[in-house]
This record gives C-alpha cells, sequence and structure tokens, in this order.
C-alpha cells in the first residue's frame, strides 16, 4: 500500500472552544469585552488629562515667550536711549553702535510679540500702541542724533531732553508695564493650572493603573474559571469516549464468549442425552474445554483493566498483539490480511491501558474504514530516540476536506456508530505521554488507504526493567 504523506495536522485552542460551556463561554466573552470596555476608558481618561496638562504647559511657556519679548523690547529701548546720551555727551562711535543695533533689533522683537499676543484682546491694543510709541521715540531719538553729528550745539539741551521726548518715553514704558503685569497675571494663574493638570494627571494614571490592574485580576479571575469550566469538559469527554471504548471492547469479548457458551450449552443437552458412559464423558470433557476457554477469555479481559494507572516500562509489541487478539473475530469476519514488522519491541514508559485504548481505537477505525478481503499492516520501528508506531488499511481514505477536522471533538464520518472523541481522545493521550499521533491519507482510485503513525519516547537504557508485569 503506497501512501501520499501530507501535512501534519494539530488542533488549535480555538477549535476546543467550540465545546466548552455555554455559561463559561459567555462569562469569558463579558469579561473580555468589559475588560476592554474599561482599558479603553482609562485610555481616554489619560489622554484628556495629559491633553489638559499639555495645554497648561504650553500657555505657561507661551506666557513666559511673551514677557521675554516685552524684557527684549525694554532693553533694547534702554541701549538705544542709553547710546543716544552717551553720543551726545562723549561724541563716540561705540555709543552710536549702540544706538544702531539697538534700533535695528527691536522692530523684529516687536513684530514677534505682536504675533505672541494676538488671540488675547487685552494685550492686542497695547502691542499695537507699544510699536506707535517705539516708533516715534526712535524716531526721535534719531533726530538728535542726526543733529548733533551735523553740528548742532544746541541738540543736546534741546530735542534730546524735551517735552514730546520725556512724553514719549513715559508712555512707552507705562505700556510695556502694563502688557508685563497682565502677563504676570496670566503666568500665575496658568502656573497654577498646570500645576493642578499634573496633579490630576499624575492621580488619573495611577486610578487607572489601579482599574486596569483590578480588571486583569477580574480577567484572570474569569479566565480561570473557564478553564476549569473547559477541563472539566474535556475530562467528561474522555471519560465518554472511554466508557465507549468499554462498551466496544465488551461488545467484543462477549461475541467471543457467546460462541464456547453456545457449545457447551449443547454439549451438555447431549450429555444428558446420551444413555452411554463413555460419549457422556467425552461430551463433559469437551464441554470443561470450552469453559476453560470461556475462563481464558475473561482473565484476559480483566487484565486489560486491572492494571497501574502509573507510567511504566512496556513493550508496544505485546500491546499490539493484545489488541489484535481481542479483535481477531472482527478481523477474520472481513476476511483481513495482518501483516506485522516489529522491527523493535518498541520499549516505552507509559500508561499501558492508555496505550491499548489508542491502539484498540487506530484499529478498530482501520477495521471499520477496510472493505472486506482487504489487508491491515502493522508496524513497529526506531528513529531518532523514539518509537514509532504505524497502523495503516487499504480502505477508501479520508477526504481532503475531513481532514483539517480529523482530531476535533465530536467529529465524525460514521452515521449510525461512533462518538467523534476516539481520535480527539487518542491525539490527547499520546501527547500527554510527550509524544505525537500524525497520519497521511490517500484517496486515489487505485492507491488508497490511511496511515496512523503514533511517535513515542523510547525507554532510556538505564531506565529498562527486566519485565513488567502491567504490560
Amino acid at each position: 500500500m503506497k501512501l501520499q504523506y501530507g501535512a501534519r495536522m494539530l488542533p488549535s485552542f480555538f477549535s476546543r472552544l467550540r465545546f466548552r460551556p455555554k455559561g463559561s463561554d459567555r462569562s469569558v466573552r463579558y469579561a473580555l469585552c468589559t475588560v476592554l470596555a474599561l482599558l479603553a476608558l482609562n485610555a481616554f481618561i489619560c489622554f484628556r488629562a495629559l491633553q489638559r496638562m499639555e495645554r497648561s504647559q504650553a500657555a505657561v511657556i507661551h506666557t513666559m515667550a511673551v514677557l521675554a519679548e516685552t524684557q527684549a523690547v525694554s532693553n533694547l529701548l534702554a541701549d538705544a536711549e542709553t547710546g543716544e546720551r552717551g553720543f551726545l555727551l562723549l561724541q563716540d562711535s561705540e555709543n552710536l553702535e549702540l544706538f544702531t543695533r539697538a534700533a535695528r533689533e527691536i522692530p523684529a522683537h516687536l513684530e514677534r510679540l505682536a504675533n505672541l499676543v494676538a488671540d488675547n484682546t487685552a494685550q492686542r491694543p497695547r502691542t499695537t500702541q507699544l510699536k506707535t510709541l517705539v516708533s516715534a521715540e526712535l524716531a526721535a531719538l534719531g533726530r538728535t542724533l542726526t543733529l548733533r553729528q551735523h553740528g548742532d550745539p544746541g541738540s543736546s539741551a534741546g530735542l534730546g531732553r524735551g517735552t514730546h521726548m520725556h512724553r514719549l518715553t513715559v508712555e512707552t514704558r507705562d505700556v510695556l508695564r502694563q502688557i508685563t503685569e497682565e502677563e504676570n497675571r496670566l503666568l500665575s494663574l496658568r502656573e497654577g493650572q498646570a500645576r493642578r493638570s499634573g496633579r490630576d494627571a499624575a492621580l488619573t494614571f495611577v486610578l487607572a493603573t489601579g482599574l486596569a490592574a483590578a480588571t486583569m485580576v477580574l480577567l484572570s479571575f474569569v479566565l480561570q474559571r473557564g478553564v476549569r469550566a473547559r477541563l472539566r469538559a474535556e475530562d467528561a469527554l474522555r471519560r465518554t469516549e472511554k466508557l465507549a471504548a468499554s462498551g466496544r471492547m465488551a461488545a467484543t469479548i462477549a461475541h467471543e464468549i457467546n460462541n464456547p457458551l453456545e457449545a457447551v450449552t449443547n454439549l451438555l443437552y447431549l450429555a444428558n442425552q446420551e444413555r452411554s458412559e463413555e460419549p457422556r464423558q467425552e461430551y463433559l470433557a469437551m464441554a470443561d474445554r470450552e469453559l476453560r476457554r470461556v475462563a481464558q477469555i475473561t482473565r484476559k479481559a480483566l487484565g486489560f483493566y486491572r492494571e497501574n494507572t502509573r507510567p511504566a516500562q512496556c513493550q508496544l509489541s505485546r500491546v499490539l498483539d493484545e489488541v489484535l487478539e481481542l479483535y481477531a473475530p472482527e478481523l477474520e469476519h472481513r476476511r483481513l490480511q495482518v501483516s506485522k514488522d516489529y522491527a523493535s519491541a518498541g520499549d516505552t514508559v507509559a500508561v499501558v491501558g492508555e496505550l491499548r485504548q489508542v491502539f484498540s481505537n487506530l484499529i478498530a477505525n482501520a477495521i471499520q474504514a477496510s472493505e472486506l478481503g482487504g489487508s491491515l499492516a502493522v508496524r513497529i520501528h526506531n528513529s531518532a530516540s523514539q518509537v514509532i508506531v504505524e497502523v495503516a488499511d487499504t480502505g477508501s481514505g479520508i477526504r481532503p476536506e475531513h481532514a483539517a477536522h480529523i482530531f476535533e471533538p465530536f467529529f465524525t464520518t460514521k452515521l449510525d456508530v461512533g462518538t467523534g472523541l476516539g481520535l480527539w481522545v487518542s491525539k490527547d493521550i499520546i501527547e500527554r505521554h510527550g509524544g505525537e499521533l500524525r497520519f497521511t491519507s490517500n484517496t486515489g482510485p487505485v492507491e488508497h488507504g490511511t496511515r496512523f503513525s503514533v511517535r513515542l519516547p523510547e525507554a532510556r537504557p538505564q531506565s529498562k526493567q527486566a519485565e513488567n508485569s502491567a504490560a
């Protein structure tokens, strides 16, 4: 039998969610929605608090920039006046340069100041007035310097210190003072708002963090409850499959016991009807042999369940032979040719009863999938510290649309028999033993069939025992 190897099929966690208890499923969904809503609310509140703090800090920075520009205009205006007076007294170029630099830089600062207070209805008129006064004062100072440069000896006592010049200076200082006082008032107010916004942002962050932690604890509790419910559901499913497997095995054993019991009944009837002693003894001896056969079958059946539930050393070849012997009547009924290829005994450490349940399920599936006169191949070999058991049949194969769901619970292609739990439970058992359960299948018209491969860790040489009674 030639099979195409396909991709490894693994059940996902989400595929298992669909058979969780409905109440648990709803609780988890509600908890997730609540947590997401609370986290979104926390993020929104923190964002708004940070926005308020940022706006308050930006307002403080803006006010300080206005004060800085106002101070720069005041300082430059003082430099212009100082340069003008110094030049009038000393006639030196240094004081003239001081005036020239101040007169050159003041307009730029006035323009930046006007832009900064453009949104302040109280300060806009003051900056407009300040521009006019500063321009007039600089013009007056410039005229005084021009007259002095042209040799007018009365310029220092006349225009330079006249009533008009004094009035311009006083008005300019007064406007600068008004702008400064207003900005200082705004600075005090905005610094208070910034402090309050900072405290509010910190408090909001602490409360939001605490609320997020509380919601995470709530989510953890709900998820733990959901996981426990899922585990209980899975355990119930495993017990269901185990009962189903026990029922199938019991039916097989009952069928085996029924034949010798019918023979015993017939032989006892013949012995009672027979008058001669010698034939009667022969009938009774035959009945005794059949009863011993029944006793042997019963002991073997009890051996399947009276075994240790702890992992122990076992030989997979013996486990497979026991399962094949149990299904011997059904194999004979379907006229299936069984081929065994044991390259090794298949030593591993496992719970024998659980492995017997897995192999019983695989062989029963192979028998049901096979047609009359087909074949069943069982193989054991070792590879890379693993024991590999393969069960292959020559059935019709697994259709591609079914392959992705083959290990999902309750999925079955058997309409009249089967719970759809056998392969799911088998895979869970093998994975709990540290192994893998894979399959490959071919549905071609000529080459068809399915091969299941069980990979288990090989028993280490130092852990091997002479014999394990449970095996």
